[in-house]
């Protein structure tokens, strides 16, 4: 009966061993998520595959673009297209533990032959966006950002600037725009 105990002990370990495994025996769940409630496209907007990017504590997402607009009209104001305006929908979140101040005036646009456009800062105040944003620690905010490019051009990439943080500005991120 002797001989028995120690085949008994090595068996009892192997059977312990997977237990003390440091991979996972199969899929780990996803992350839970919020559920948020579908919103309607305004008329003449693209919803898009959402793009992601980052610069510094801040992440910036489109979701929405308008283009080939020969004009703005707002509540005081119309105002024509030099060429074509175009709207941008981005979600700004601040994933740091600091206020963060974000210049819409330093997001840029980017065409098709690499050209770059600031914001139109008469599009921006008649359609009563924002110049400058403060989000608190894991706050978001959604707003839209207007361009005027020329009507031959098509818009390729939003290049993003986050919140300058206390070792510098962070380096700026493109996303990519739909063609």
């Amino acid at each position: 009966m002797r001989p028995l105990a120690p085949a008994a002990g090595l068996l009892l370990a192997a059977s312990l061993l997977p237990a003390c495994s440091a991979s996972p025996a199969g899929p780990q769940p996803a992350a839970p998520t919020y559920r948020l409630p579908p919103r309607t496209v305004r008329p003449g907007e693209q919803a898009v595959q959402p793009a992601y990017a980052a610069s510094g504590d801040v992440s910036f997402t489109v979701i929405g673009l308008t283009t080939g607009m020969p004009e703005l009209v707002g509540s005081h104001a119309d105002i024509p297209a030099k060429g074509r305006f175009v709207r941008i929908r981005v979600i700004v979140a601040n994933t740091g533990r600091n206020t963060v101040s974000i210049r819409t005036a330093r997001q840029r646009l980017i065409d098709d032959h690499g050209r770059v456009y600031a914001p139109d800062h008469n599009a921006m105040l008649i359609k009563r966006q924002p110049d400058e944003l403060r989000l608190g620690s894991a706050m978001r905010i959604e707003f839209d950002l207007w361009y005027d490019i020329p009507a031959t051009a098509r818009p390729r990439a939003l290049r993003v600037s986050g919140a300058a943080a206390l070792t510098g500005r962070p380096p700026d991120a493109d996303l990519p725009l739909p063609s």
